[in-house]
């Protein structure tokens, strides 16, 4: 496991999450819309190559689908932040993991958002 890899996904996830938080909740769209505009302007922006490439998309995608959830889920700055870090555990993980198959950042934002909701449930 990389820790600059680790480093890059963490922040590619809060730049996603984050993103699409603020469209969702600050410009009045539904989850859906605030999605794919995120994906979209972050996509035509002009970034490092690493951004630009499948990987960087990809984890930017799989924040967008965290900021989904309800804002009950996620309602501080601390629960971003240990969503952010979990899902670039999660991304960092699974690296070439999966390949071929539909739906993994899908399934990755939900592991990162299940796993924190149960934490935090549990204390």
């Amino acid at each position: 496991m990389s820790l600059s890899l680790f480093i890059k996904y963490i922040h590619l996830f809060a730049l996603g999450l984050l993103g699409c938080y603020l469209l969702r909740y600050y410009g009045d769209l539904n989850p859906v819309l605030a999605s794919v505009l995120c994906g979209l302007l972050f996509s035509f922006l002009p970034f490092q190559s690493f951004i630009k490439s499948t990987k960087g998309q990809g984890a930017i995608y799989a924040g967008t689908f965290a900021a989904m959830s309800s804002s009950r889920v996620l309602n501080s700055i601390n629960d971003f932040v240990l969503v952010c870090i979990l899902g670039g555990l999660i991304l960092t993980l699974f690296e070439g993991r999966f390949e071929g198959l539909g739906g993994r950042k899908g399934m990755i934002a939900f592991l990162a958002v299940a796993a924190f909701y149960m934490y935090r449930s549990v204390l």
